[in-house]
């Protein structure tokens, strides 16, 4: 830093207090006094010591020179006491001392006041400079402040020039002085100032550089006050010029910021995002258009005087999970705390005087200094709203979809979906249906607290809903429109309730707005779908009561595609029971078992059949298996079995009731094939054996079990239904007492395990290997399958043992 400088023949610095203080006269006349005093005592006692405090007290509080005055008058008042006094001896002596010493110390302490004063007030200077460099400002302001603080503390004419002209001057320096300063200010360096002018004295310039650029020159300069700058008053003012090369290159860094910002703040006015920036301490000092408009406010400048969190409390927000959201929980202030990458966070916005209901997406980056503090943070808020609705109402209505088509008990199914709404579109959800006698039936409740479902049950069967009840649920399912409800008041629910327990109850669910839509399937109402909210300020909107609607399309979907497989079920099961093989009758003489088990988890009768009826002169057996699978084959299997059935109890011969069969299946539209055993079976008499005709048509062979071994009986003849002319004959086959038949169908055999099919040949080990009475054997063979059986069991099985036990 070069000084050029002017400086007065007084040495005292420009700082200093005036020469003289008030306490001049007032030392004078203590001095006086305690030497009257002295004299009117005369020499029995010396008081001359005593003048020491003159000086003494005038260093405590007055100037160096009134002390040095004092110093000066009490060592002369001493001598001058000598010619009252008892002549010139040690005591006189030790009190001349005292006062010459104490003068003497008196005016060190009064020049080291003095400095210590000069320094307070240099360092005064300092402090006021360096405050002005520690907040941002404009530099006609900084300009303004630096010279407000130098005159006339240390100047009284100061002037600021910069490279393009005079930044700034104050004070009064005469026409002649002031030009005097600009051409020694704009002159070389190293020019000596010899001449100031009629009204400056002393002067001091001072160039200016910050990070190696010329900021200008400060220019001081004393005359009116009577002032002028010593030597340590230039020492001072290259440290002050320092601090206020600080201050001005702030300013320009400053200034420079500021048309960063208006350019920046010129596009991002652009932008449709909402954008706005945060200084350090989390205050908003820019917010676009965009933003004012977000956050309701009336103009950008009542976020800039907002308190941090200020504006914030406007809203209800929570997080996609519905957790509460503080303003430290935000990226922007993440950030200020020292986070790095904080990731977006998407927020649910509520303003809490309307209840509009937003979806934000929170973005903030850093804009750090060369020594990587953050200093502003930039915050982007995406309004996500109509995307975040679209999402949620399709995850919900996906979800929905899921849950009602996974059972098809109706009371279930909309349970769940009563689950599926809470609680994304409401705190409470109810389900209700039209039941039978037009009574409003109840089948779901949901709500996230499992006390208030409980307290909601109670409230349902204490008090139900009925049909007759004006407004509300009833007028619902009775009109199929849907009901949108204003904040419900207190008064409100007094009048609905129909006693004080039932408003304690309604009460304690906390019901603030309600919107109930038909489960509606074309112009058919099957029931009513509640939602409710217990916050007044979360109002339902218009894509609410859409997603609402379209829910309760669905669940009556669903309702309805329930109670009628729920009643086609039943006529099913009905008509199946009614073609399933019957139980086998009594046949005397005879012991007998059957095995029943169709393709199907839902299946209760398919391609396979059998059935015992008496007949003249025994019993008719048939089992047989038609082609094909299905309600086809069941009904097939209903025709096959009751033709077989009707010609074997008319003409009660195996042979020809094959032939009945082959005849109506030949009439049937379509080709059916079916395979079939019919079998007559003729007790013996007074002990003698029983025998069995049998007729064959494609059917797997019975097999006979006898003595532990098993052996197929009969070869099968021509398929049922596949010619117009068929012929079955009979063989005979005579049973002894202890004898087993085992007649089955082709799906024992075509059973499917990890070696392939269960073929005659497992059969007949398996048959060989088991117990010989029909329901033990039958038990066996159950066993036998399902240990060697892989996978879903994909054809009917059939099986049936009849034993002679002999005729008593």
């Amino acid at each position: 830093m070069r000084i050029r400088v002017g400086i007065g023949e007084d040495e005292r610095s420009a700082l200093a207090g005036s020469r003289w203080s008030a306490w001049a006269p007032a030392i004078v006349v203590v001095v006086v006094a305690i030497t009257i005093a002295d004299a009117l005592v005369g020499h029995f006692t010396i008081i001359t010591p005593l003048l020491v405090l003159a000086p003494l007290a005038c260093a405590l509080f007055g100037r160096w020179r009134d002390t040095a005055l004092a110093a000066v008058l009490a060592f002369a008042a001493g001598l001058v006491s000598l010619t009252w006094n008892a002549g010139f001896g040690t005591t006189y002596a030790i009190g001349l001392i005292v006062v010459a010493v104490g003068g003497f110390g008196a005016v060190q302490i009064a020049l080291l006041r003095a400095a210590g004063e000069v320094s307070a007030a240099r360092f005064r200077l300092l402090a006021e400079i360096a405050d002005i460099g520690s907040s941002p400002a404009t530099l006609d302001a900084t300009v303004d402040r630096v010279l407000a603080i130098i005159v006339p503390a240390l100047a009284d004419f100061a002037r600021l020039d910069g490279d393009r002209g005079l930044l700034g001057e104050r004070g009064d320096a005469g026409a002649d002085g002031a030009e005097r300063l600009r051409q020694i200010a704009a002159s070389e360096p190293g020019l000596e100032l010899v001449d100031l002018g009629d009204r400056l004295a002393s002067a001091i310039t001072v160039p200016l550089e910050a990070r190696g650029d010329r900021l200008g020159v400060l220019s001081l300069a004393l005359g009116p006050s009577q002032r002028s700058y010593a030597a340590g008053d230039v020492a001072f003012v290259r440290v002050l010029a320092g601090r206020v090369e600080l201050a001005l290159d702030n300013a320009g860094l400053s200034r420079d910021l500021s048309a960063a910002e208006r350019q920046l703040a010129t596009i991002l006015e652009e932008l449709a995002e909402p954008v706005t920036v945060m200084d350090e301490r989390g205050r908003i000092v820019y917010a676009n258009d965009a933003a004012v408009e977000l956050l309701l406010v009336d103009s950008a400048q009542e976020l800039y005087d907002a308190e941090p969190g200020e504006t914030m409390a406007r809203f209800d927000v929570t997080d996609e999970h519905g957790a509460p959201v503080s303003l430290e929980r935000l990226p922007g202030m993440r950030l200020l705390r020292g986070e790095a990458d904080p990731p977006p966070m998407l927020v649910r916005n509520v303003v809490r005087e309307t209840g509009e209901e937003r979806w934000l997406v929170n973005k903030a980056s850093a804009v750090t200094d060369d020594e990587g503090r953050t200093v502003r943070v930039v915050n982007v808020i995406e309004d996500v709203t109509q995307s975040r609705r679209r999402e949620l109402s399709q995850r919900l209505l996906a979800e929905a979809s899921r849950v009602l088509a996974a059972s098809l008990d109706y009371e279930e199914t909309l349970q769940r979906a009563a689950e599926v709404a809470v609680p994304v579109l409401a705190d409470w959800c109810w389900v209700d249906v039209l039941g039978s006698g037009r009574e409003v039936e109840p089948v779901g409740v949901a709500h996230v607290d499992p006390d208030l479902v409980a307290l909601a049950r109670r409230l349902r069967a204490r008090y139900p809903v009925r049909m007759e009840h004006p407004g509300g649920i009833g007028q619902v399912i009775s009109r199929g429109v849907k009901i949108v409800s204003e904040p419900i008041p207190d008064d409100a629910l007094a009048a609905y309730a129909q006693d004080d327990e039932h408003l304690e109850m309604l009460r304690a669910l906390g019901l603030a707005l309600l919107v109930i839509v038909p489960l509606a399937v074309g112009h058919q109402t099957l029931g009513a779908l509640t939602l409710a909210r217990s916050d007044p300020e979360r109002r339902f909107g218009a894509a609410d009561i859409e997603l609402a609607e379209e829910l309760g399309r669905r669940a009556g979907t669903a309702l309805l595609n329930a109670r009628l497989y729920t009643e086609h079920v039943a006529i099913s099961q009905t008509l199946q029971r009614g073609l399933r093989p019957p139980a086998l009758v009594d046949m005397p003489g005879f012991s007998a078992a059957s095995r029943y088990r169709p393709a199907g988890a839902l299946n209760l009768v398919g391609g396979d059949f059998f059935d015992a009826f008496p007949v003249t002169g025994g019993h008719m057996l048939i089992i047989g298996d038609v082609a094909g699978s299905g309600a086809e084959a069941a009904a097939l299997t209903g025709l096959a079995r009751y033709t077989l059935r009707s010609a074997g109890q008319l003409t009660g011969d195996p042979s020809q009731a094959l032939e009945r069969l082959n005849a109506t299946l030949r009439d049937h539209p379509e080709l059916s094939l079916v395979t079939a055993v019919s079998g007559l079976l003729q007790p013996g008499v007074n002990g003698d054996g029983a025998r069995m005709l049998l007729a064959n048509a494609g059917h797997p062979p019975p097999i006979l079990i006898r003595d532990g071994a098993a052996s197929l009986l009969g070869e099968p003849d021509t398929l049922a239904g596949a010619f117009d002319d068929g012929e079955w004959g009979c063989s005979t086959i005579e049973l002894r007492s202890g004898d087993t038949l085992l007649l089955y169908t082709d799906g024992v055999l075509d059973t499917v395990g990890t070696d392939g099919r269960f073929g005659e040949e497992r059969l007949l080990e398996c048959v060989r290997a088991g117990p010989t009475a029909p329901a033990a054997l039958l038990d066996h063979l159950d066993a036998a399958l399902d240990a060697f059986q892989r996978g879903p069991q994909r054809d009917d099985t059939a099986m049936v043992a009849i034993r002679y036990e002999g005729t008593a």
